[in-house]
This record gives structure tokens, C-alpha cells and sequence, in this order.
């Protein structure tokens, strides 16, 4: 999950009450308000829909928008802003639509200093300006149509101190609303799609669920959770904490960052930072009622001066994974108590969060790939580390994702410069993908295709420039090169070389993600990548729906939707049964005595999900090479991936393989005359 800093600044109109954000132009009501209006495109007063010809609009506040179809297609028109003078740095506002014809420009003195467009989508999207060099200036805003095919939908102008406002939620007669989601029964403010059903799987009342940030599903059905006891309550954030961040920047290995709590023990005790213990919390329905009927800790005692967040957790066959700076861990219930003790937890790789950092900024939950290996990722605190080969690898201020075997064996780094990436998945393509959170300058978060050797541009140095230049010795805020060159944009002519840019921005809180494997939501949502976005509160939070298509070596986003909301989700996940499980936090920013687990169920299951359960919960190891090779053609990801890794480890593998990639229609829908296979002895 992401925690925003706390920036001080303030952007509004000289003769408006001091709110922030502050709304400057809603699109609310029967007319424009002061602004005027030419041509017949944009009609005399918002919009609530679009023709229904088109993709329904989305991301809009409140009740409509601003639409220059409201004329017609073919008509041209514009919206003229009353002269404004600005007083402090930020305007937002959401703009969707298509045509480069189509946008909306500020001027200063009638000659234009910054102009958007729509990015060819109906989603209406977040554009912030940084306008602090106009500050105390006369500007004016124009939203203009001058095209006769494209048009522009345009919503919520605001003015405001910090870089990433809240926006209100689309609503209908002050209700929650959003095209094809209606209002869950069971959970006030809870919206979902109309063929799903919303229940509390656990709580905090009833199973002592508290502060959730990560799921997974064994094999077995078992719904193991990872709760957060210590965050901000033992797992420190520099924020709090100004007077020691020389000698945070300064660390370069866990050593350090233990040196400097003692070093600072009369500002911080070091008992204070052992109270409280993550915990590992499993959940099991043992009736199929969508509740679970048993609660139990499965693993504790993660209080050590040096443990992060427990922030990622993952089964794989009989171990589960759990990610937790400093250290990854398997753990194996080897008794069978249903506990783990000492005994039974293994480090797989240390050497994680060299530095404080920011809060949240931890080692994130992991996924299977198709090659049979497990990737994660880590946030800037960095790592500092050698693997069991003797690699050694130094990234004291920047987050990277990672892979390694299941036995804890090969650990690479492949995609380094992240900040707060989260959970890693895969698409049907078996391409890796993460979304790294923005850094509260005035950046958006990024979706990023995580490609070998790529960097993505961060470095901790470019948020102490910004958020902690006073701190580093400079009164005036100087350049950094992530704002300067915009490295974290979407590609650009001026962008550095040596950065792999990201695809595409959306969200402001992004936490877990997972990808729709084939048999989850009753088949619904194919080729769905579902992302968790946590702001703080239930409202403003929820998960998104979204698609990737191919743009020659590489990817653009395709749908983009809300597919629950309502719910501080920081985790999503799929049953094999069927069933999709998300975390809720509740609200925010540190622990406390509050949680749930939602479980959606579909009203009509995938024909194979039953079927996906019994694979998955007899395994795999025991099946003949035979029984494998069909099972690469499973409409569940799980599934193929499951059966491939454990074919790679037979002498027959190169054989089914070769025969599966001469199929007429293979599972990746490649050309068999376009793959160059060596010949067989």
C-alpha cells in the first residue's frame, strides 16, 4: 500500500474559502456556471451519459461531465474560463475523449503556456499541472472541440496543495455509481459487478482479522493472511522521524540501519520497536458458505528490531512465503499442528531494507511464473545482499523485481530503478508486469512492463531533493531529474535513453494485483489484470479492471474499469474454486484494531473451476509426464503453469515440449513455422 507524504502548500482562488482541494469548475447542475460557451458542441449544461453507440463513460465526479457530443459529432464548439489568478502550484482536473483536435489549454496573457489531450479512451483520466511559476498571474482555461470526428469529455477542475487529489467517486441521486456495477446486499457502499455476490468472509469481530494487507490460496482451499501489528508502531517512517534521515541515506547495509536505531535510542527506545509482532493468520470455510468457519495464527513472533511489514504471502505447494523485511521466509508446517515454530521457518534470501525509508515501502507478495519460479519486488528501502551462489547485489536507494526457485536457489534481480512496486503478475503471454506507486510530486503511478535488465529511472535521492531538501542542507527546493526530464512518464521525445518508460498511469494507491487465470469469476473478465487501489479510506478505494494489448515489442492499455469499490482493498486474489477473496483495510494509515476479508462468489461458475480445485489440491509431482502435457492446455493459468514448472524437471521435458509447440493451435497462439526448435537425438 502506499503512504502519501505530508507536503505543505496551497493552490486556490484568492476570493474562494480555503479548502483542499478546491473545486474551481464541476460540470455539476443545468449550465457552465461563469464560463462561457461557443458553438453547439458542449451544449448549454453538462452531460450524465454518452450515446450509447459508445463505451459508457468512466472516472468522472459525481453526477456528469462536461461532453462535446452533447451537439453532436460533427459540431465544434469550446468553454471559456473567467480570467483566474492563481496563488499556489497544482490545478487538476479528469479528461477523456478522442482527437488531438479536442483538449484544454491555459493562457496567460492570451498566448499558451500548457495544453492536454485526450489519451483515446473514455476513462476520464487525472491531468495535474505544477503552475507554481504562475503564481500570482492572470490565466484563463479553454476546453475546446475543433474536430468533426473526435470529441472531449472534461470533469472536475481543482486547485490544490498537494500533487494527487482525492476525486469524487461517479454518483447517482448522491449514490455510489458506476456503469455495469451495482450495490452489494451485504456490504453498505460496497459496489460489484451484477453477476457476483459479496460476502464477509472473516472480520475482525468474529475472526480477529486485523490490519490485512496480503492473501493466498493453498492448495487446499486454506485462506492464509498477512496482518500488519507493527506498521508505523514499531516499523518506522522518516517522516516521523527528520532528525536521523542524514544517517538513514547514509546506510548501506541492514547492519547500518540496526547501528542507527541504537544511535538514536534516546529519541526512539528500542523496546518500542519490539512490542508488537506480524502476523500469519489462516482462515478456513469449511462448509462452502463463504464464511470461514475456523481462525487461527499460523506464524508470529516477527518482532525483531529489524522486521518491516508483513506484506506478502504466497503457497506453493506445502510452504508458504512470506515477505517480511529483512528476510523472505518459507514456512513449512512439519508437525502438522496447524502452528509454525521455530524450527519450521527458513530465511530463503536476507538482506532486505538497508534503509527506513518511507513506510510502506516494504518487500511485496509473490507470484508463480511460467518458467516455475517465484517473483517479488521491493520497494526503495533498498537491499543489500549475496545469494546462495555468492552473487552479491547493492541497491541501497532504489526497489527491484526479483525472481528465484522454489528451494530458495538462483535468486536474481532482473528489473531494477522502482520505488514502491507492488505485487508482480503475469498476463497470457507469460509477460511480467507491476505498478509502482508516485512519489507525491506532482507524478503519477506507473504500470510497468518489467523486461531483464530495464531500469525505471528512481532513485530514494530524487524524494530527498523534493520532500527532504530542508533536511539535506538546502532551503529552496533545486531540480531532480524524475520531475525535470519526467522520467516517470509515459514516453516522451526528451526522456532519457537508459530508462524502459512505463505504459501507462492510473490509480494513486496501488497495492496488490493479480491476473484473471481462466476459471475465476465464472470466466468472466478474460485476460483481466486486477489491481488493488488504497487511498486511505472505503469511498475513495477499491480495485480496477484492466486490459493490455500489444503495441509491437510492447504493450498499451486497452479497458479500464472499476471492478469493485467501495472497500479499502489491499489485496486480491482467486480461489481454484471459483471464488475471488479481497482484503479490506478498512481506512488509514497505520494499524489498528479493524479488518475484513470480502469473498465474491459468481452466480454461475466457470464449467472447469470445480475441476481446477481437485487438480490443485491432489497436486502435481505424482502425475505422469503424460497427464502433465495435457494439462498445458488448461484454461487456467494455475494449472499450466503448475504442470509446466514440474515437467522442466524430467529428462522427457524438452520432448512434450517439442510436441506441444507443433500443435496446430498452441496455447500461445504462435506460428509453428516461426519457432526454431533444436532437433531431437
Amino acid at each position: 500500500m502506499c503512504i502519501f507524504a505530508l507536503l505543505i502548500a496551497a493552490l486556490a482562488l484568492p476570493e474562494l474559502e480555503a479548502k483542499d482541494p478546491q473545486p474551481i469548475f464541476t460540470c455539476e447542475g443545468d449550465g457552465f456556471q461563469n464560463w462561457k460557451i461557443t458553438g453547439k458542441a458542449f451544449g448549454l449544461g453538462p452531460s450524465v451519459e454518452l450515446p450509447p453507440t459508445l463505451e459508457p463513460a468512466r472516472g468522472y465526479c459525481q453526477e456528469s461531465f462536461a461532453s462535446s457530443l452533447t451537439g453532436g459529432l460533427l459540431e465544434k464548439g469550446e468553454l471559456l474560463s473567467p480570467e483566474l489568478t492563481l496563488a499556489h502550484p497544482y490545478l487538476s482536473f479528469r479528461l477523456a475523449g478522442l482527437s488531438e483536435q479536442t483538449g484544454v489549454e491555459l493562457s496567460v496573457e492570451g498566448e499558451v503556456v500548457l495544453r492536454a489531450i485526450p489519451q483515446a479512451t473514455n476513462n476520464l483520466q487525472r491531468v495535474t499541472w505544477e503552475v507554481e511559476n504562475l503564481i500570482g498571474k492572470k490565466i484563463s482555461l479553454r476546453i475546446f472541440d475543433e474536430s468533426e470526428e473526435g470529441y472531449l469529455l472534461f470533469d472536475h477542475l481543482v486547485s490544490h496543495s498537494y500533487p494527487n487529489p482525492i476525486f469524487p467517486n461517479p454518483t447517482r441521486e448522491g449514490q455510489l455509481f458506476e456503469p455495469n456495477l451495482q450495490a452489494s446486499s451485504t456490504i453498505p457502499g460496497l459496489i460489484i459487478p451484477q453477476e457476483l455476490t459479496a460476502h464477509i468472509f472473516a472480520d475482525h469481530e468474529h475472526q480477529g482479522v486485523t490490519s490485512p494487507t496480503s492473501l493466498t490460496v493453498a492448495y487446499d482451499g486454506s485462506v492464509y493472511l498477512s496482518e500488519t501489528h507493527r506498521f508505523r508502531q514499531g516499523v518506522a517512517d522518516n517522516r516521523d522521524h527528520l532528525y536521523w534521515l542524514l544517517d538513514d541515506i547514509a546506510a548501506k547495509t541492514v547492519v547500518d540501519r540496526a547501528t542507527l536505531h541504537h544511535n538514536w535510542q534516546h529519541e526512539v527506545p528500542l523496546e518500542s520497536l519490539t512490542e508488537k509482532s506480524e502476523i500469519i493468520r489462516v482462515l478456513q470455510d469449511e462448509d462452502g458458505d463463504h464464511l470461514a468457519d475456523k481462525s487461527a495464527i499460523f506464524a508470529d513472533d516477527l518482532r525483531d528490531m529489524l522486521d518491516g511489514t508483513a506484506s506478502g504471502v504466497f503457497a506453493y505447494e506445502e510452504i508458504i512465503y512470506l515477505a517480511c523485511i529483512p528476510n523472505i521466509w518459507a514456512l513449512s508446517d512439519l508437525d502438522g499442528d496447524g502452528k509454525i515454530g521455530s524450527e519450521e521457518r527458513v530465511i530463503v534470501q536476507d538482506g532486505f531494507g538497508v534503509r527506513i525509508s518511507l513506510s510502506g515501502h516494504d518487500l511485496n507478495g509473490f507470484t508463480l511464473g511460467p518458467d516455475g519460479r517465484l517473483y517479488g519486488s521491493v520497494g526503495d528501502r533498498g537491499l543489500n545482499l549475496t545469494t546462495a551462489e555468492g552473487v552479491h547485489y547493492t541497491l541501497p536507494s532504489q526497489g527491484a523485481a526479483f525472481r528465484f526457485d522454489p528451494d530458495g536457489t538462483n535468486f536474481e534481480i532482473f528489473h531494477t530503478g522502482l520505488r514502491n512496486p507492488k505485487e508482480i503478475a503475469f498476463n497470457e503471454f507469460g509477460d511480467a508486469f507491476s505498478v509502482d506507486n508516485n512519489a507525491d510530486m506532482g507524478d503519477s503511478a506507473r504500470l510497468v512492463y518489467l523486461v531483464e535488465g530495464a531500469d525505471s529511472g528512481w532513485r530514494s535521492d530524487h524524494q530527498n531533493l523534493h520532500t527532504f531538501h530542508r533536511e539535506i542542507g538546502l532551503e529552496k527546493r533545486p531540480l531532480n531529474p524524475w520531475m525535470a526530464e519526467r522520467l516517470w512518464d509515459t514516453e516522451h521525445p526528451g526522456q532519457p535513453a537508459f530508462i524502459l518508460p512505463p505504459l501507462a498511469h492510473f490509480s494513486n494507491g496501488p497495492s496488490g494485483l493479480a491476473f484473471q487465470p481462466g476459471t475465476a469469476l465464472g470466466g468472466r473478465f478474460e485476460n483481466h489484470f486486477f489491481l488493488c487501489d488504497y487511498k486511505g479510506g472505503s469511498s475513495a478505494s477499491g480495485v480496477h479492471a484492466f486490459t493490455l494489448e500489444r503495441l509491437g515489442a510492447s504493450y498499451q492499455l486497452g479497458e479500464l474499469s472499476k471492478f469493485a469499490w467501495g472497500l479499502g482493498a489491499t489485496d486480491i486474489d482467486f480461489g481454484f474454486d471459483g471464488t475471488t477473496y479481497l482484503t479490506d483495510f478498512i481506512t488509514g494509515w497505520k494499524s489498528a484494531p479493524q479488518g475484513r476479508v470480502i469473498a465474491l462468489s459468481p452466480h454461475e461458475e466457470h464449467p472447469q473451476a470445480i475441476e481446477t480445485a481437485t487438480l490443485m489440491a491432489e497436486g502435481f509431482r505424482q502425475r505422469s509426464n503424460e497427464d502433465l502435457k495435457d494439462l498445458l492446455s488448461h484454461p487456467d493459468q494455475r494449472i499450466r503453469f503448475h504442470a509446466q514448472g514440474i515437467l522442466t524437471e524430467r529428462p522427457e521435458a524438452l520432448a512434450c515440449f517439442y510436441a506441444i509447440l507443433h500443435l496446430q493451435d498452441p496455447l500461445l497462439t504462435l506460428a509453428p513455422e516461426n519457432i526454431l526448435l533444436p532437433p531431437l537425438d
